[in-house]
């Protein structure tokens, strides 16, 4: 629309209306008061709402007030669009708790891997320390039979160890 003289209002005439939508003035204003006889097509509720440039809720709003069988149509939509959005909520509340369980199970499994691996090293721990404690012992035994062997042999060769003292 060209630019017109100084407004006291913004926004588009009655008439601005009218002419962008593609009616008269007079069909336009029926529309408006919505009490006439006259039957208003989806098509033109759609122009109207284009040139308003209305968003969804208020587009909604628009048929539902211009088409009574839009209305009656739309009280089954909004419940079926309730009904969907809680089925919704409880698909997601299932799947955060499914996901939440994953997550203490992977913790669990976690920290069962964790004591699985601390309880292997512990054992190695002792392994190692058993078998160091073998390794001296079989050197304590074997410094003991040296020094049995040893002594045997001191013994042997000793002259003093042929004789007895009753």
């Amino acid at each position: 629309m060209p630019p017109s003289s100084r407004r006291r209002v913004p926004g588009l005439r009655r008439e601005e209306v009218a002419e962008l939508v593609g009616v008269s003035a007079n069909w336009y204003a029926a529309f408006e008061a919505g009490g006439s006889n006259h039957r208003f097509s989806a098509a033109f509720v759609q122009r109207v709402a284009a040139v308003l440039r209305l968003d969804d809720r208020e587009r909604i709003a628009l048929f539902r007030l211009a088409l009574p069988e839009v209305s009656e149509v739309a009280k089954h939509y909004d419940a079926a669009q309730a009904a969907a959005g809680r089925a919704l909520a409880s698909a997601l509340f299932r799947e955060l708790v499914a996901q939440e369980s994953l997550r203490e199970a992977q913790a669990a499994t976690g920290r069962a891997l964790a004591s699985s691996i601390y309880g292997q090293i512990a054992a190695q721990e002792k392994l190692r320390e058993a078998q160091e404690a073998l390794r001296e012992a079989q050197a304590a035994v074997g410094r003991a039979r040296a020094t049995e062997i040893f002594q045997q042999l001191v013994v042997k060769q000793s002259p003093h160890a042929a004789k007895k003292t009753p």
